[in-house]
């Protein structure tokens, strides 16, 4: 989720010259959809909203914490993510809420990239909707590991 957040990032500055502020990502849903739907769901699954693998993650965590009985640190942990929400969710209203103050230029990717980013949003979805045999196989694969 964070490298393809990242890979997004890459894909709005093409030249490698500046990163992309806050700013210059208002009316990229318009300008460049499928970029921005990509840098969504992954912004989306860092907070942890279902049916992403993000989500997936944060159960695996907060679950055995409360098997602990640890109520504390899980809400400690929820607190977190509704903070990370804030911050996560405000680029993805930048981008489609905000119109572009200047006339900005349509990115033209490459064809890797673009597949790339389209794979992993895919598959961040994916994993979220149908983790279970994706975990066991997992956690059959690290059994060798900690033997």
């Amino acid at each position: 989720m964070n490298l393809g957040a990242f890979a997004c990032l890459l894909y709005f500055d093409l030249e490698g010259t500046r990163g992309a502020s806050l700013d210059e990502l208002n009316g990229f849903g318009r300008r460049q959809p499928l970029g921005a739907l990509a840098f969504a769901i992954f912004l989306v699954s860092l907070t942890g909203i279902p049916p992403t693998i993000g989500f997936v993650a944060k159960f695996v965590v907060i679950q055995p914490v409360l098997d602990a009985g640890l109520a504390w640190l899980a809400v400690v942990i929820a607190l977190n993510a509704v903070l990370a929400a804030f911050y996560y969710l405000r680029v993805v209203v930048h981008m489609y809420m905000y119109d572009a103050e200047e006339r900005v230029p349509r990115i033209v990717s490459g064809r890797s990239l673009s597949v790339s980013l389209g794979i992993a949003s895919f598959a961040v979805i994916l994993l979220g909707i149908v983790p279970n045999s994706i975990y066991q196989w997992a956690l059959e694969a690290a059994q060798p590991l900690v033997r």
